[in-house]
């Protein structure tokens, strides 16, 4: 062997562990954001399902005092199936963000928030209706009849 052949068979062998430990290195970078992004979508998710929780809450209070509409009623009632589900989910979604099975955190993740869609169009639909309820019932309310003094009752 020549000393060129040498020099290039040295280059290569000492090159591909250098490659291996660069791109080894980006690779942890990308998983490290790519985990830091799914724990900030997780803490987004938790904050959404308490405003959506709430929101089911106080529409459900509204209509208690309305009388029964089953439409109505239907929907408020898979929303909040819907939202003890996704609930549910939030340990399983941040066991697998701590044991680094970001695909399957990735995907529970994105399951959620196709729920979570789901339910902000039903409460849509069921919160112009609860409005009107509330509406109808303080403008149905009868102001309280001023008793009037007979005349006899005055002069007296």
């Amino acid at each position: 062997m020549d000393v060129v052949s040498i020099v290039a068979i040295t280059g290569s062998l000492l090159a591909v562990p250098a490659v291996i430990l660069i791109g080894t290195g980006m690779w942890t970078r990308a998983r490290t954001k790519r985990k830091a992004r799914l724990a900030d979508s997780f803490e987004r998710l938790k904050i959404l399902i308490a405003e959506l929780l709430e929101r089911v809450n106080d529409l459900d209070q509204k209509l208690q005092h309305a009388g029964p509409d089953p439409t109505v009623s239907e929907r408020l009632r898979v929303a909040a199936s819907d939202m003890v589900t996704v609930t549910d989910c939030l340990p399983a979604i941040e066991q697998l963000l701590s044991d680094t099975r970001l695909d399957d955190c990735a995907d529970m993740l994105s399951a959620s928030t196709r729920v979570i869609e789901k339910v902000k169009k039903l409460l849509d639909q069921v919160e112009p209706h609860a409005r009107t309820v509330a509406h109808k019932k303080l403008t149905d309310t009868k102001p309280r009849s001023i008793r009037l003094i007979p005349e006899q009752d005055r002069q007296g």
